[in-house]
C-alpha cells in the first residue's frame, strides 16, 4: 500500500522573503492556468501551514 509523500510542495527557502516567494509561485502558476485556458491550479497533500 502506497501513501503520498509527505513534505512542502512549494519549496522555497525560509527566510524573510519566504511568504512573498510562496505567494509569487502561487501567482505564477494561477497565471499560467489562466493562459492555457485551465480551469484550476490543484496542489495536493499540502502541508497544514500550506493551506
Amino acid at each position: 500500500r502506497r501513501t503520498p509523500a509527505t513534505g512542502r510542495r512549494l519549496l522555497v527557502r525560509p527566510g524573510p522573503a519566504a511568504g512573498e516567494v510562496e505567494a509569487g509561485l502561487i501567482g505564477a502558476a494561477a497565471q499560467i492556468a489562466e493562459n492555457s485556458g485551465v480551469s484550476s491550479v490543484h496542489f495536493t497533500f499540502l502541508t497544514e501551514p500550506e493551506w
